[in-house]
């Protein structure tokens, strides 16, 4: 009777929007054919793209970012879940945020300070409430920063 040989599962392959991402970046870069297939092998450890499993997709779009590579999409919008903040929500606390920080803030910084200020660590945890209280704290500060209000008078004459 012939024996079984055991083959190791193949990992499960990426997602067709990934294997998009890394024929965008080959695109954006330049790549030669040759090039292309260097990195896939490489970093990937495959021939194909479409042979990539997560790891070997994360290789090699670090290797394309090493490269110059810079994607170009929008970033999306939260979807609406029960009970979270609203994509409208979230849109304009970003909004508010840029404007508090001249445009400087990045979601890195939004989660420090929804952190410090609402315990939530990023702003896709927020509930509804709390998407309510930081939106109001950040008219608040937009506030205080608009120069002509008293609040700024007041800190610009003790200085003065």
């Amino acid at each position: 009777m012939p024996q079984a040989t055991s083959r190791k599962p193949s990992p499960a392959p990426i997602a067709s929007s990934k294997l998009r991402l890394i024929h965008v970046a080959r695109r954006q870069l330049q790549l030669t054919d040759d090039d292309y297939r260097s990195v896939l092998n490489l970093f990937g450890g495959v021939q194909h793209a479409a042979e990539l499993d997560q790891a070997g997709f994360t290789a090699v779009m670090q290797r394309m970012t090493d490269l110059g590579f810079a994607s170009t999409s929008a970033r999306r919008p939260l979807p609406m879940r029960s009970g979270m903040a609203s994509p409208a929500q979230t849109a304009l606390i970003r909004q508010l945020w840029s404007e508090c920080t001249n445009g400087e803030g990045a979601d890195s910084t939004l989660g420090k300070w929804l952190e410090r200020q609402f315990e939530f660590s990023s702003i896709r945890f927020l509930t509804v409430q709390a998407a309510h209280r930081a939106i109001g704290g950040l008219r608040a500060m937009k506030r205080k920063r608009k120069p002509g209000t008293a609040a700024s008078d007041s800190a610009q004459q003790a200085g003065a």
